[in-house]
């Protein structure tokens, strides 16, 4: 079950405005001092930011209010919370991979419930938590995408002790097993070497900024096109060998102007 789930990968209070506010891009050339472009952010390296994104109610995924399992459901977006691991003997995590996700109290500014794991013992590629944006009706089927075409990245509220991995899945990554659509039969390459990007968390309540342009494969997969057409999970993921707990709230798409 826990692999089911993911193999190898894998704010604050938002606002229902339509604008987003400046977002500042600090670049990939920091050993030359970096390269602004309006804003305030600090970059966190492998394409992350410290951001201040607004991001509008039907761009917002979750923000666990209604204290249950379920992403906010719209036209295009139906699925739910998970946990994963790697199933290692002596791991332990909760909420646990073989039930059901249920949210946590508390939350940023004043937030009633807020999604949180905790665990340990886990020494192959780790644990974590995640959410399909269109899951499949049965396991094993095929899992729905959400075209992303019109949005420029994924923003989220965080707060931990661990080192994650923020994934965005996209059906050719995602092998069948999993739901997606990649086959290793095809010959070309292992399936689930997602894009991604590596965040340490901070202990305070901190909204994280990820574009779609900075998300990197880690390379030991088939090499695939970021598709921003074609998501189908976020996943965030805490690496082996951690003693974690992390919450994730407020997750949503933003837009540049």
């Amino acid at each position: 079950n826990s692999r089911l789930r993911n193999m190898e990968s894998t704010g604050l209070s938002i606002t229902t405005s339509l604008s987003i506010l400046p977002l500042a891009f600090l670049g990939a050339c920091a050993a030359s001092g970096g390269q602004t472009m309006g804003g305030e952010s600090d970059a966190l390296g492998n394409g992350a930011f410290v951001g201040s994104v607004e991001i509008s109610e039907e761009n917002l995924v979750d923000n666990l209010e209604d204290g249950n399992d379920e992403i906010i459901e719209t036209t295009d977006r139906s699925g739910s919370w998970y946990t994963y691991n790697d199933g290692s003997k002596d791991g332990a995590q909760t909420p646990s991979a073989d039930g059901a996700f249920s949210p946590s109290e508390g939350g940023p500014e004043g937030s009633k419930f807020v999604a949180r794991t905790i665990g340990s013992g886990f020494t192959d590629w780790g644990a974590g938590m995640g959410l399909d944006l269109n899951g499949a009706d049965t396991e094993g089927e095929t899992k729905g995408v959400f075209d992303a075409s019109a949005l420029s990245g994924i923003a989220f509220a965080g707060k931990g002790n661990a080192t994650i991995t923020v994934n965005v899945v996209i059906g050719e990554v995602l092998s069948k097993e999993l739901g997606g659509l990649c086959d290793t039969e095809d010959g070309a390459g292992d399936c689930d070497d997602t894009h991604r990007v590596t965040i340490e968390l901070s202990e305070e309540w901190t909204q994280y900024v990820i574009p779609f342009d900075r998300l990197i494969q880690t390379g030991w997969g088939r090499s695939v096109l970021f598709d921003k057409s074609t998501l189908v999970s976020i996943q965030f993921t805490a690496a082996d060998m951690q003693t974690f707990e992390f919450f994730v709230d407020d997750l949503g798409f933003y837009a540049d102007e």
